[in-house]
């Protein structure tokens, strides 16, 4: 029942934590007045003098300069429709559906704990956790759990891990983990590393665990993905802080370790 529950924990944070001026050249001065012909004399014995045009051919103008044009800046992204709620929901289903590499940073008064991970569904996990030194990995594919602590590498005997089923399980109906999510907020469109997002706000609670926590999620406008959270939460008393960074990328692999 320990080992399950460690599972359980670290499966909702895998999602809500690991997985939480311008100018042209100006044209050419016309002239004012046509230019003039020689004058022309006649002779009284000479045959008469062809007809001289009264008027002077009119000078060419020359083309004027294309006018520059304005470079415009992006254009903001278009407000979402629709609940928060149902948008946060539907965020968390489609990660569980890719293969993403999640770092999370951790801040607490007992110090900062990194934890760097590749997901690859159905529920293949590939963690490493460094707090304050401390070394600790893990390693799931398929129903087999290996652990790595100390440089020790043990494969947890009849290991049946779920993870993959808990993190779309908890995406979809997180109450039916125990996990409540409440008061969901649009905050407003954000730009995160040169790509448009939504963000959203909410809280989560996890009563039997005395946990509870308030997030921002970063969704992005074209392919509807968490691609950041940040979390402030306590747990069993104590305050943390967490950022979590996600990239999606579907030629990661998660495979077992060589013997």
């Amino acid at each position: 029942m320990k080992t399950n529950l460690k599972v359980k924990c670290f499966s909702a944070a895998a999602l809500t934590v690991l997985m939480t001026a311008c100018g042209g050249n100006s044209a050419p001065a016309q002239p004012t007045t046509a230019p003039q012909l020689p004058p022309v004399t006649q002779s009284t014995s000479a045959p008469a003098a062809a007809t001289v045009p009264t008027t002077a051919p009119a000078a060419t103008k020359p083309a004027a300069a294309p006018a520059p044009t304005a470079t415009s800046a992006p254009a903001a992204p278009a407000l979402p429709v629709g609940d928060p709620a149902d948008a946060v929901r539907k965020a968390n289903i489609a990660s569980t559906q890719r293969a993403y590499r999640s770092e999370v940073v951790s801040e607490s008064k007992d110090g900062k704990t990194v934890i760097k991970g590749i997901f690859v569904p159905p529920g293949n996990l590939h963690a490493t956790t460094d707090a304050g030194g401390a070394q600790f990995e893990m390693i799931i594919v398929g129903d087999r759990l290996w652990m790595k602590r100390d440089g020790k590498l043990t494969e947890s005997p009849n290991a049946k891990v779920m993870i993959g089923k808990t993190l779309e399980q908890y995406a979809k109906d997180p109450e039916s983990l125990g996990i409540k999510i409440s008061d969901v907020k649009f905050v407003g469109p954000d730009v995160l590393n040169g790509t448009p997002t939504w963000v959203y706000s909410f809280v989560s609670t996890l009563p039997e665990a005395n946990f509870k926590s308030t997030a921002k999620m970063w969704i992005g406008v074209a392919n509807g993905l968490p691609l950041k959270q940040e979390v402030e939460g306590e747990f069993g008393g104590i305050k943390s802080k967490t950022v979590q960074l996600i990239t999606y990328d579907p030629n990661l692999k998660v495979e077992a370790p060589m013997k």
